[in-house]
């Protein structure tokens, strides 16, 4: 019997970098992991920009791609930093999935929760398929539906489970 010998073996050098790995879309095609430009590296843009420097050069120097710069500039003629900026914000604002809350809705909830029903009760009556209870009970904690916590029948407090033993 042939005995190897563990330590003979070279030690594996290994860096240590934090790296941006490819996610699945849900299509099952790959996208690339990215960031958002900074502040700051919207001021440099905006530095550069005046210094006359080609996009090509600004990306080397923010390590980025010169696509991702060549697409703030376009998105931000005259480029300027804070207007860049305050773009980025109100772009932000519209993403995410749209609310399913109507004024409708938000009556038809605030009635039936004064009403001492549950939210279990109204998404099973009233709209099966349509919301989760979960999502009222969200709705409720985020302020977007407007009732005291006391509506809701167990108000906030945990049942204990029942004595499972002998």
């Amino acid at each position: 019997m042939q005995h190897l010998n563990v330590n003979a073996k070279k030690p594996i050098a290994t860096a240590s970098c934090r790296m941006k790995l490819p996610h699945k879309h849900s299509d099952g095609g790959i996208a690339m992991s990215y960031t958002h430009l900074t502040t700051a590296e919207r001021v440099k843009i905006e530095t550069y920009l005046e210094l006359g420097m080609s996009i090509r050069s600004i990306a080397r120097r923010l390590g980025r791609q010169p696509s991702t710069v060549s697409r703030e500039i376009r998105r931000n003629p005259d480029y300027v930093a804070e207007r860049a900026r305050k773009r980025y914000e109100k772009a932000k604002t519209n993403c995410g999935a749209k609310t399913k809350l109507d004024d409708t809705m938000r009556r038809t909830i605030v009635e039936k929760l004064r009403a001492t029903w549950s939210p279990e009760q109204i998404v099973g009556r009233l709209y099966a398929g349509k919301i989760a209870f979960s999502t009222i009970y969200r709705w409720i904690y985020a302020g977007r539906i407007d009732v005291p916590l006391t509506v809701l029948r167990q108000k906030g407090k945990r049942q204990k489970p029942t004595e499972t033993r002998g």
